[in-house]
């Protein structure tokens, strides 16, 4: 299906209804005076399936939650600034699809098909300081959706540096979404990330079927503490990305290498007419039947290409250091594996080491074909090169399996949150009971689970009150003399 006709049939399944209404918004009234909404909220918990929310420029400091088929629209008058969406607090959550880590997101949707329009989402005031709900500017749920025109910015944990979170755009499926065929369709363009801990745009899951087109991940150069990736296409997504433009990322943490665009086990994914600069990798595929076609890289610190996998192809791409020589211009692992036309150059004074290594025990059935090479030490070379410790970790893919309970942790004061480090999957059990049969267990939403004595009184005074944990509640005969009213002492239990 080609974009225009996805972006056709995503718009058919939003198309205004009969009834539907346009509701208008505008936190200070000055740009739009007759707005009758001064809160996005307010407008969503009045709006029915088909309605179009449309936003006017200022800022809104609340977390938008999508459960509706409706459509955000930022109302940006020509030459004016967008609306900002800049919430501080973010007490919706939504466990992960694969994983059931917890999710916090500036705009949350869930299950529904949408358009998000002309926003500007600003995650620097989120008030999170643990590594457990995951920071996310838009998790699109199992939701279909056309994205454009949005920047994400400053999805980070300023607390928590080293943790895995910190996602401009997450687009997540499990192959059932409410659609035909359970499939999830997402049409990207001309987005901006910038300022994120992680990763600028994530598409995963099977069933997920990805259009992007003319967006941009700036990363914020070498990070001690994450390993940053422009654009991800991971755990059988499939799709396209096509002109994005990437910049910035890298690591210095010991064994891994930031990619431009990670491709992580996807499904046949193609990468066209990207521009990947100062970085360490371009593009690190992990899988079979890649298409890499047109792509200019320049500057990579690691490799412009590595290509870990089988049938796929690689046309036309320009791999240029101008800066730092690199490793080499292209890693490839795999077997029966296409380099065609392109360029791999070096700019003096600057050479680059190698231009093309065909690498492991398949390298042979792997072929190069009219590429171009300029000021490379060893234009091509296979095992013959030695060894080399590159694998799939090295890429560090995002991910929203589990590894301790602490990744588990919602933030709700009563369910107990444990990690199957096995499958990588959360689990959340509701309760407080506390297991001891002379309590009553309540939970309190302030002070979570509250566990108040059972009252054991049967109205003798002659008997101690008691309880066991175990088995409940007893009664205990007071010594014989023991005064229980006036003139009157316990007998036998009695009072008389």
């Amino acid at each position: 299906m080609t974009r225009t006709l996805l972006m056709a049939s995503l718009l058919c399944g939003l198309a205004t209804t009969a009834g539907a209404v346009v509701r208008v918004v505008d936190d200070d009234l000055v740009q739009c005076p007759s707005a009758t909404y001064r809160r996005i909220g307010d407008a969503l918990a009045a709006a029915s399936d088909g309605d179009v929310i449309q936003v006017c420029a200022g800022t809104y400091p609340e977390q938008v939650v999508l459960t509706k088929r409706v459509q955000l629209i930022a109302v940006t008058p020509r030459f004016g600034s967008a609306p900002v969406l800049a919430p501080g607090a973010l007490p919706a959550l939504a466990d992960s699809l694969a994983g059931g880590k917890p999710v916090a997101a500036g705009i949350l949707v869930d299950h529904v098909r949408t358009v998000i329009d002309g926003f500007v989402v600003d995650l620097g005031a989120n008030t999170l300081t643990a590594c457990s709900p995951v920071l996310v500017g838009i998790y699109l749920r199992d939701a279909e959706a056309v994205v454009r025109n949005v920047t994400v910015q400053n999805a980070r944990l300023a607390t928590q540096p080293t943790c895995d979170s910190g996602v401009g755009l997450l687009a997540e499926s499990d192959g059932a979404a409410p659609f035909a065929r359970g499939r999830m369709r997402l049409l990207t363009r001309d987005n901006t990330f910038v300022g994120y801990q992680r990763a600028g745009m994530v598409a995963t899951g099977p069933g997920l079927t990805l259009k992007e087109r003319g967006s941009s991940a700036t990363g914020r150069g070498l990070d001690p503490d994450a390993v940053q990736i422009g654009f991800q296409l991971s755990n059988q997504a499939s799709g396209i990305l096509k002109e994005v433009t990437v910049t910035g990322n890298a690591t210095n943490i010991p064994g891994r290498t930031a990619s431009g665009v990670l491709l992580a086990n996807a499904a046949s994914p193609t990468v066209r007419r990207a521009t990947l600069t100062s970085g360490q990798t371009g593009i690190f595929a992990i899988g079979d039947q890649v298409r890499l076609k047109g792509n200019v890289i320049r500057d990579m610190s690691d490799d412009g290409i590595v290509l870990l996998g089988s049938h796929s192809t690689l046309f036309g791409n320009t791999i240029t250091n101008a800066a730092v020589p690199g490793i080499t211009g292209m890693f490839i692992a795999g077997g029966a594996d296409l380099v065609r036309g392109g360029r791999i150059e070096g700019v003096p004074p600057v050479s680059m080491p190698i231009g093309i290594w065909f690498f492991g025990p398949l390298a042979p059935s792997d072929s190069e074909f009219a590429v171009s090479f300029n000021n490379v030490v060893t234009q091509v070379q296979g095992v013959a090169g030695g060894p080399r410790d590159l694998g799939e970790s090295a890429a560090a893919a995002f991910t929203l399996a589990c590894t301790s309970d602490v990744d588990c942790n919602d933030g709700a004061l009563c369910t107990t949150s444990a990690c199957n480090v096995s499958t990588g999957t959360c689990t959340h059990t509701a309760g407080c009971d506390d297991g001891n049969i002379c309590t009553t267990d309540t939970c309190d939403p302030v002070q979570g689970c509250v566990h108040t004595l059972v009252s054991c009184d049967d109205g003798n005074p002659c008997t101690a009150d008691l309880c066991n944990p175990v088995t409940g509640c007893y009664h205990q005969n007071l010594a014989d003399g023991t005064p229980c009213g006036t003139n009157l002492t316990c007998t036998a239990g009695v009072c008389g």
